[in-house]
């Protein structure tokens, strides 16, 4: 049996010996594990007094207080030097003095105004040659040494052409040794007439023979190029791409019938890959192409692109479009549009406008009668079946535009799309109907977004709708298109079209079309009718009002006609815009009375709030914001008369920041500090254009000769002559303007003037003299017509067409005069938020000040509706202290 530790006698049962040793062994490790060490082994307790060495401490912060009072004053140094000029001039910011100079700046000017008329005859010039009557006369003499050619060859072995062993191989070198053609000589068509002809007829049919001599020369040349005899690329320019589609279908046809080869095919083994879409895009027929193209808009669902293939191909092109488009489909034209267009209005209306085949004479009568119908009409004029569908139906493309202009004039400005919009039509109708008007009313611009969008390398498209444009008016588009991006369109081919191909669409583009016209053509036509034209359309005269007549004294009272005379009424004086401000507006501040029984208490407490240690910010807040301007200066002098020294240097060396120079800005007259914030933008490095053409575009001619009076006196300079040199252009010239320009004497809107100086705004395409004759030169109010004007004729805004148009300087102080003539506090509201975000404090402080007396209730109603937000919740987050308490008492 087992033996049992600590037994000397066996167990009598196993399993119990073995349970009661576990129970002995788990009771043992419980009372190992509660067992508790005698010793405390924690960590024992730490005293503060152990831990901080306030000696240490003290010496630290002493330190740390001496660095701050020193970094303090060399703060305040820095800030005095900054503020204040140094003793030594290390800049040497003078002019040199020169015995000659009034001499040398008439010579400039005369070299500059020389330069000017010499640029002006350059813009102005026309060609004296014509280049394609050299390229006729080229070919006329061709023709001749042809047939002095015939008559004079003589070879050591002659064999008449009509004599020659005919064969399978064709002798090609034979045909291309001089590049002749063969045409018959003078003597025998002299002959073959036999006098029996009369003189017409000859010249007629030498011309012909001239026709099909280019057209045999042009074939033998792509011949030689097909063999890689000759350079491709120049064959392909000067044989198909200077020639017009009908010509270059016959080039391809004497090809074939000559040498029983496909020129195309042939052409492509003779050029580079990618040159290749060229190829295709130059000899494949036109109607077929088209037809694709419009199968493959109509099948896409994409009436836009059907509407400008219309807009843009004359009808006969049209007509065999259909007809390829029936071998291609092997359905008309109005099938296809039923099944694949899924809008019903845009459906009905490619229907009628395929409907119109003929540029007839437009009839002004019916255009104003349906443009005043379909003004009037009802919410369903524009649906299927409606007044517009029916007259697109019976109508041609130039009626259409002309309705579409006289649309705009009846509606008060509105674009017939915007109409649409109201009456809840489709957008993909709204967009159809919409590139309709912009390929009537301004083709040119259109088609230069067009190409502007497609340009990228082998693109056919882009040289399709080219080879077309080519043929009617690629210098117009080219001229749009420098208008809109800034570059000619050339220059942008080459860049954007690849090495190979990208030379030859160029040359597409440069190709200047025969008919002189602007497509479609229309019959001509005298117009009799007065009024100014507007991209192409007679624009119809406003009705005249019936003359105002005097009053017959003899009947009746004559103090009750005198009263009811309309020429005796005083209708209300509109002032100019540089005359006197406007007497609604009013200021934020109202002015104090004056105190008579203690005249220096205002003064002595200025003094006591900088005198000694430190400054009462709230007392000087409390003083000069609650004043005007005048009582501020009254201060100023007071101050100066009884402690003999000026208030602005003692509170400049009192103050510091932000808060000093606001204080220091309300210390100045409204001109002083005008004077103040150009000197401040045009000295230096740099030129601030965003103050000058602010202050000068929204103050009048008063205070415009007050500003330059006090900029005189205060900087010993004129102020035209320091802005004049730290400006250029056209940003120059406005400035200029607007500094001498005393504006209209008379401040009455004269509408017919102002519809003129729109007009001249569009012809001449916004340029710097057009925009600164219109708006600088005219009343604020007429100015503000004569953009309201330009908004109807143009259908575009004159602020976008700006930025558009102009760029840099230009763009910025144009932008600004247009802003300031439509809404001046709405200017001044967007310039002061900016402010606020941007952290720019000069800015905020010359928009306050400047405005304080003026408009700022105005601009802080404004400012709240723009932002959802008052001016002072704004100014509280943004701001901080003194500056922040200043802005809002002033505000207040």
């Amino acid at each position: 049996m087992p033996k049992v530790s600590g037994f000397t006698f066996p167990a009598g049962s196993k399993l119990l010996q073995k349970k009661w040793e576990e129970r002995k062994q788990r009771i043992h490790n419980q009372k190992i594990n509660a067992m508790k060490s005698g010793v405390n082994n924690s960590t024992p307790k730490r005293y503060p007094h152990l831990d901080l060495r306030l000696k240490k401490i003290q010496i630290q912060e002493e330190k740390q207080a001496e660095i701050d009072h020193n970094n303090e004053l060399l703060l305040r140094r820095l800030t005095n030097i900054m503020k204040h000029r140094g003793l030594v001039d290390n800049w040497n910011e003078y002019q040199q003095k020169s015995l000659n100079h009034g001499h040398r700046e008439k010579q400039q000017e005369r070299i500059a105004d020389e330069n000017m008329k010499i640029a002006k005859y350059l813009d102005s010039v026309q060609p004296l040659y014509n280049v394609n009557n050299w390229e006729q006369d080229f070919h006329k003499h061709e023709y001749f040494l042809d047939m002095w050619r015939e008559t004079t060859k003589e070879y050591d072995i002659f064999t008449p052409r009509n004599k020659r062993s005919s064969s399978n191989r064709y002798d090609y070198e034979s045909d291309f040794e001089d590049d002749t053609t063969s045409r018959p000589s003078r003597s025998a068509v002299d002959s073959k007439e036999g006098g029996r002809e009369s003189q017409g007829k000859k010249l007629n049919k030498v011309k012909t023979q001239q026709k099909e001599s280019i057209v045999e020369n042009d074939t033998k040349q792509l011949f030689k190029a097909c063999k890689k005899l000759a350079r491709a690329e120049e064959v392909i320019v000067r044989c198909l791409i200077r020639r017009t589609h009908a010509h270059r279908m016959q080039i391809k046809q004497k090809f074939f019938e000559k040498f029983d080869l496909d020129l195309e095919t042939e052409l492509k083994d003779g050029t580079h890959a990618d040159l290749h879409f060229m190829v295709d895009c130059l000899l494949s027929n036109r109607d077929s192409k088209d037809a694709e193209i419009l199968s493959r808009a109509i099948e896409n669902n994409d009436s836009a692109t059907a509407v400008e293939y219309c807009c843009s191909r004359p009808p006969a092109s049209i007509a065999g479009t259909k007809k390829a488009l029936v071998k291609i489909n092997k359905k008309p034209l109005e099938d296809l549009i039923d099944e694949h267009i899924k809008d019903e209005d845009s459906r009905s209306f490619l229907k009628a406008l395929f409907q119109t085949e003929k540029y007839e004479e437009i009839d002004k009568t019916q255009a104003n009668n349906d443009a005043l119908e379909l003004f009037e009409g009802d919410e369903r004029r524009f649906t299927t079946g409606g007044i517009f569908h029916k007259k697109v139906s019976v109508s041609c493309l130039h009626q259409l535009s002309y309705i579409i202009t006289l649309y705009r004039n009846v509606s008060g400005g509105e674009d017939l799309t915007e109409t649409m919009a109201k009456d809840a039509c489709s957008q993909d109708y709204i967009k159809t109907v919409k590139v309709l008007v912009s390929c009537l009313s301004s083709s040119e611009k259109y088609f230069a977004e067009s190409l502007h969008k497609m340009l990228k390398p082998n693109n056919p498209e882009l040289v399709h709708l080219l080879l077309i444009r080519s043929e009617i008016d690629t210098p117009s588009i080219r001229k749009a298109y420098r208008k809109i991006y800034g570059q000619d369109l050339i220059e942008s081919i080459l860049k954007k079209c690849g090495d190979k191909a990208g030379p030859l669409i160029a040359q597409i583009a440069a190709k200047v079309p025969q008919l002189p016209q602007k497509y479609p053509p229309s019959k001509p036509q005298k117009d009799k009718s007065p009024g100014r034209r507007v991209n192409g359309v007679p624009i119809p005269p406003p009705p005249r009002k019936a003359p105002l007549k005097r009053p017959d004294v003899s009947k009746g009272s004559t103090e009750d006609n005198l009263e009811n005379n309309p020429l005796r009424k005083k209708g209300p004086m509109i002032s100019p815009r540089r005359d006197v401000a406007s007497p609604t507006k009013q200021g934020s501040v109202t002015p104090r009375k004056k105190d008579s029984k203690s005249p220096n208490k205002e003064i002595d407490r200025i003094q006591d709030a900088i005198k000694g240690w430190g400054t009462n910010e709230d007392d000087l807040i409390e003083i000069f914001a609650r004043r005007n301007n005048k009582q501020r200066q009254e201060l100023k002098k007071q101050y100066s008369e009884k402690y003999k020294k000026d208030l602005s240097d003692v509170l400049k060396s009192e103050l510091s920041g932000d808060f000093e120079e606001l204080i220091l800005a309300l210390l100045m007259t409204p001109s002083e500090y005008d004077a103040y914030c150009l000197n401040k933008a045009v000295k230096g490095l740099g030129t601030d254009e965003n103050v000058l053409i602010t202050i000068l575009s929204t103050r009048n001619s008063k205070e415009i000769r007050a500003i330059s009076s006090d900029y005189n006196k205060i900087y010993k300079s004129d102020l035209s002559e320091d802005i004049a040199d730290d400006t250029s252009g056209g940003f120059k010239t406005l400035l200029n303007t607007l500094l001498v320009y005393d504006g209209p004497k008379d401040g009455e809107i004269d509408i017919n003037e102002a519809k003129a100086n729109a007009e001249m705004l569009i012809e001449a395409g916004l340029s710097d003299a057009s925009l600164i004759e219109a708006l600088a030169k005219n009343s604020k109010n007429q100015a503000k017509e004569i953009i309201n004007q330009y908004k109807i004729l143009a259908s575009n805004d004159l602020l976008d067409d700006i930025k558009t148009n102009q760029e840099g300087d230009d763009e910025l102080s144009f932008c600004i005069l247009v802003r300031a003539i439509q809404d001046p506090v709405l200017l001044f509201t967007q310039k002061i938020r900016k402010s606020l975000t941007t952290n720019d404090d000069d800015m905020l402080i010359r928009l306050i000040v400047s405005r304080q007396e003026i408009d700022l209730p105005e601009i802080k109603k404004c400012y709240q509706k723009t932002y959802s937000e008052t001016l002072e919740t704004t100014i509280d987050k943004e701001c901080k202290k003194d500056f922040k308490n200043m802005l809002l008492a002033i505000i207040k």
